[in-house]
Parts: C-alpha cells; sequence; structure tokens
C-alpha cells in the first residue's frame, strides 16, 4: 500500500478557500493527510481518516525568494497553535493549517482585515506579475504580426517563428483570463 499521494495540478484556486478546505477535509476523512504544497502539485501522506477542519490563510512576506524568513511568521504559527490550529504545508504566502476542534476558533475573524492580508500578500504581487506577463505577451504578439505583415513569407517559413506566434497567443489568454478572475473574485 502507498504511504504517499500526489494530486498532479490541483483545479483549485486557493482564493477559493471554501472548496479548498473542503477537499483537505475530504481527503482527511479518506486517510490522506495534506504533507506539501509544491508548484505543480500537492503531496499527501497517509494517516488514519479523521474529520478534521482546514483553514487557509496568507502571510505577506513569507516566500522562496525571501532573503530570510518573513518576520512574525514564528509568531503567527505559535498564535495558531496555541488556538488548536496546527500547520498542514505551506507555499510562499499561503499556509494551511488543520485542527481536530470544530469548536476551534477560526484564524482570520475579521472581513476587513482578512481581504486585506489577501490583498497584501497574494493580489499585488500577483497584478504586478501578470501586467509585466501581459506587456511581453502583447510585445511578442505585435512583433509577429509586423513580421508577418513586413516578411509573410520568411515568417510563415520559419519554425521557430511559428512557435513563437502560436505560443504567447494562449499564454496572453491565460494571464487575462487570471486578472479578470481575480478582479470577480475581488468584486465578491
Amino acid at each position: 500500500m502507498k504511504h504517499t499521494k500526489r494530486e498532479w495540478m490541483p483545479l483549485y484556486s486557493f482564493l477559493d478557500r471554501k472548496r479548498v478546505t473542503d477537499h483537505l477535509a475530504d481527503m482527511a476523512a479518506r486517510g490522506w493527510m495534506l504533507d506539501r504544497l509544491g508548484t505543480w502539485s500537492w503531496h499527501y501522506r497517509r494517516t488514519e481518516p479523521k474529520q478534521l477542519r482546514f483553514a487557509v490563510t496568507f502571510f505577506a512576506g513569507a516566500g522562496r525568494f525571501s532573503p530570510a524568513p518573513a518576520a512574525g511568521l514564528d509568531t503567527f504559527q505559535d498564535y495558531c497553535a496555541q488556538a488548536g490550529w496546527h500547520r498542514a504545508a505551506s507555499s510562499d504566502q499561503v499556509q494551511v493549517f488543520y485542527s481536530e476542534d470544530p469548536a476551534a476558533v477560526p484564524i482570520d475573524t475579521d472581513p476587513v482585515a482578512e481581504l486585506e492580508n489577501i490583498r497584501r500578500s497574494i493580489g499585488k504581487p500577483m497584478i504586478r506579475n501578470y501586467l509585466a506577463l501581459l506587456l511581453l505577451c502583447l510585445l511578442e504578439v505585435a512583433f509577429q504580426c509586423y513580421q508577418i505583415w513586413t516578411d509573410p513569407v520568411d515568417t510563415l517559413a520559419s519554425p521557430t517563428a511559428l512557435l513563437a506566434a502560436t505560443a504567447y497567443l494562449p499564454l496572453l489568454v491565460l494571464t487575462l483570463a487570471s486578472l479578470l478572475l481575480y478582479h470577480r473574485w475581488q468584486r465578491r
């Protein structure tokens, strides 16, 4: 029997915390405890099936590119542990906790502060990165259109040019979709 399991490319956004926590509670009830959050997958380890509550929260400043551990992260995790929440896994700003106590006080209790924390932790960095990627995609698509306009035969005969023209369009669409989904989530 396997003692580890991996879910490739989970189709949950961490902004949809209700679906993520429900999924993790379902996995724990089936005997799979979240162990690690990877870039492209979630890793689980086999445990005794339990009814657990999960919470997804964000901590600004935590991240793999930070030169040092985020100031206050240890204190935050200690407060969570004192309230009955134990860290299951984390990835950059995303912190996933679980509790065996169904009556444990929620980690985030003030909706206004919670929304501001999400904006500061994920929203601003994500928007900056996606806008830079969007600009890059637009410049590349414009350059490819210019190439086709000025020299259509050589451009369409070049596999490299065709690959660049076809690769940046889906990336452009995905980037726009991600920005629109974040905007829609924020309005709700």
